[in-house]
């Protein structure tokens, strides 16, 4: 009874040492020894299965894996009880695991969409601040022909305000011109109505001239023909011949003079023919040249309506460009402070970049 005992304890002992494998042998003993032995060994064969299986589903569940419940099979009372409170416990954390798993595909779904977006947004704000760059070059350089546009337009205008009192002068000359033109033709057209009278009045004269002659020769006819009369009447018609040979002196001294002035009528009315023909040529040009310096005039008052219209227009364009001007500078400057902004966003877009990524690798 002793040895079975002592075996007894020392099996016992040893199962407490952790030595589950270790039985109670049965050899040699009597019936109630048996029955003490087997019982014994039942309960070490239960803790052993429930070791083993505990054991399983824990090295199970260590490497991530929940599939591996207890075999409640055989187990009875607190070892099912207790079986069942580590099933849970698998089953809960299976569960667990599946939604930290979820969670951790979900943010590594929105850590990779963050990171897509991250990256998009940082080459939009690229493009946007490149952009921004090349506008506030391009702002500025507008800038700078706008001002250099606005100073020439204001050269321009300040011409055609003088183009306009230049051309306003010459409307004014213009004018005075045909003023003074058609004054010319009026005298012309009265220089050649005297000239023509003159003429006229020539050939009046020289018709006078002609009667004269005629006066003359019929005054010489007549004294010969008292001369001779004279001349019989001897000594008493000596008187007569005497006053008959001053009337023949005098009719040819007459006729004589009557060819003189015949002569200088004859160049007279030839004289006034050509005056008159050239002053006609001359009012004929001068016509000319005042239906030219009414044209001239006409026309140079256009241009002077024209230059003043264009000299408004220009003015306005002045007002207007130095308007522009001044909104393109005021634009420059709101470009500057867009790209200072976008530089700006740029650097937080950089460190958004650079936070995805980290989550991402701690999401891996």
């Amino acid at each position: 009874m002793n040895a079975f005992l002592n075996h007894l304890a020392a099996t016992c002992e040893e199962a407490a040492a952790g030595n589950l494998e270790a039985r109670v042998s049965t050899q040699g003993c009597n019936p109630e020894e048996v029955r003490l032995a087997n019982a014994i060994n039942l309960l070490l064969d239960v803790s052993d299965a429930y070791v083993r299986e505990s054991s399983a589903a824990m090295e199970t569940c260590a490497r991530g894996e929940y599939h591996r419940p207890i075999i409640e099979r055989g187990l009875k009372g607190s070892y099912r009880l207790a079986a069942g409170t580590i099933n849970r416990a698998v089953l809960k954390m299976r569960t667990d695991a599946e939604r930290i798993e979820a969670f951790q595909n979900e943010r590594a779904a929105v850590a990779a969409e963050i990171s897509t977006s991250t990256e998009q947004l940082n080459q939009s704000i690229n493009a946007m601040w490149k952009m921004a760059e090349d506008s506030r070059e391009t702002s500025a350089a507008v800038a700078t022909s706008a001002a250099e546009t606005s100073n020439n337009i204001g050269a321009v205008a300040a011409a055609c305000q003088e183009l306009t009192s230049t051309t306003a002068e010459i409307s004014n000359q213009a004018r005075s011109s045909t003023t003074l033109v058609r004054e010319v033709v009026q005298n012309s057209q009265n220089a050649h109505t005297v000239v023509k009278d003159l003429g006229e009045a020539a050939r009046q004269i020289s018709s006078i001239t002609s009667v004269i002659t005629k006066i003359a020769r019929q005054t010489n006819l007549l004294a010969l023909n008292a001369t001779i009369e004279a001349a019989r009447a001897g000594e008493h018609g000596r008187g007569f011949a005497v006053v008959a040979g001053e009337v023949k002196t005098l009719a040819r001294e007459t006729a004589a003079a009557t060819e003189k002035i015949g002569h200088q009528l004859d160049r007279i009315q030839s004289t006034s023919s050509s005056v008159a023909q050239a002053i006609g040529r001359i009012s004929d040009s001068i016509q000319k040249v005042d239906a030219a310096s009414t044209v001239i005039a006409s026309s140079v008052a256009e241009q002077v309506t024209a230059t003043e219209e264009i000299a408004k227009h220009v003015s306005d364009v002045s007002r207007n460009t130095s308007e522009i001007s001044s909104r393109i500078g005021n634009l420059a400057k709101g470009t500057e402070g867009l790209a200072s902004i976008t530089g700006n966003l740029k650097k937080s877009a950089d460190a958004l970049a650079g936070q995805t990524r980290m989550l991402t690798q701690s999401g891996a």
